[in-house]
């Protein structure tokens, strides 16, 4: 499990986005970061994940900053997707 707690921050601060390339042992590019808030998508994409949002409402993502590498409606459209 890892924290956010470890680093006594929220997201979207960095130090708590570089907790899973420290703990996981991968580079900021070779993690897929999945979520279902918008506000995250920008966060994450913005630290250097790649990033999936799963939009379940067909909300619009916000116009400004960045854009998810891959956006579906649930976690089985996720898998089809990374087949």
């Amino acid at each position: 499990m890892i924290s956010a707690d470890e680093v006594k921050l929220f997201k979207p601060a960095p130090n708590v986005y570089q907790l899973a390339p420290k703990h996981m042992r991968l580079q900021k590019g070779e993690t897929l970061f999945v979520s279902s808030k918008s506000f995250d998508v920008v966060g994450a994409k913005s630290f250097g994940f790649k990033v999936c949002w799963i939009n379940r409402t067909g909300a619009p993502l916000d116009s400004v900053g960045p854009k998810a590498n891959l956006v579906v409606t649930n976690f089985d459209e996720l898998l089809a997707a990374l087949a």
